[in-house]
């Protein structure tokens, strides 16, 4: 692998990754609104 794809490489699996935890974030967020709701 070139340096130039390696470096492609990292910054979608980088991209990826941020997007995932931004999704954990709003679940978490939505699991806790609903939990203090039904309180």
């Amino acid at each position: 692998m070139s340096v130039h794809a390696v470096m492609e490489h990292a910054v979608l699996s980088y991209e990826i990754v941020s997007i995932s935890t931004k999704k954990e974030e709003r679940m978490k967020v939505k699991i806790l609104q609903s939990l203090k709701g039904s309180h």
